[in-house]
């Protein structure tokens, strides 16, 4: 009693795969695939409206949170990340999953498309309220009904995991050395120029003209999804 289960995932790990090869290749539609609750006998029909592998009745039980950052930040961190690791040519489209908030938004409006009820409704949170050990964690404590009295604000290192891998270690080094949040991590006051001169330092002119570009074309999304944040 008085738990509740998270669950956090990247919103494209969930998208229905066709939907998600067609979002990035084009192309003919392919048969949807879902997956079926348990219990559910294989071939049953089962109402499915939503972009993710998951049926309408799974899916609407949950109550989203979706978590935002400004792409400027975002994209610069995955890539700084991904090609630390392994090679990336950000104009292969094998990697625009990476860089997008189109799914984020889809998801959140297939949400609101349904009418939720209140106290149902889909959450936005922006990082940068996060960042600023602002009133929102507690707020979002208080719809959830949970002890905003036991979040934590600081907290141990992690060892990292024997075998880690340079990818894994690559993403996920700075949070298992972390010890409490890091407000340089906002965006508050960013200057896109004079990250964009960052980039070009470090990544190269292509790389930095094609991460600009990547930054650009996601603003519309993330600003709506933003114009709706707790």
């Amino acid at each position: 009693m008085g738990k509740a289960t998270f669950l956090k995932e990247h919103t494209f790990y969930i998208w229905e795969p066709s939907k998600l090869s067609q979002s990035m290749w084009g192309g003919p539609a392919s048969p949807p695939f879902t997956v079926l609750e348990e219990g559910t006998a294989s071939g049953s029909a089962c109402e499915k409206t939503n972009p993710t592998i998951f049926p309408d009745s799974f899916i609407s039980s949950w109550r989203p949170i979706f978590l935002i950052r400004h792409p400027a930040m975002t994209f610069e961190s995955w890539y700084r990340a991904e090609s630390g690791a392994r090679d990336v040519d950000l104009a292969d489209r094998s990697w625009a999953f990476y860089t997008t908030y189109q799914y984020s938004r889809q998801m959140y409006d297939w949400y609101l498309s349904q009418g939720p009820a209140p106290g149902s409704e889909p959450i936005v949170i922006d990082a940068d309220d996060i960042l600023d050990k602002g009133p929102t964690i507690r707020r979002l404590c208080v719809l959830l009904g949970m002890d905003e009295n036991r979040v934590l604000f600081d907290w141990d290192t992690i060892k990292a995991p024997e075998g880690a891998g340079c990818r894994e270690l690559k993403f996920m080094s700075d949070y298992w050395n972390s010890t409490s949040v890091d407000s340089s991590k906002s965006s508050r006051g960013l200057d896109i120029n004079v990250a964009r001169a960052r980039w070009e330092k470090d990544f190269g002119a292509k790389a930095a003209e094609q991460l600009w570009q990547i930054v650009e074309d996601s603003m519309v999304d993330y600003n709506y999804l933003k114009s709706n944040k707790l």
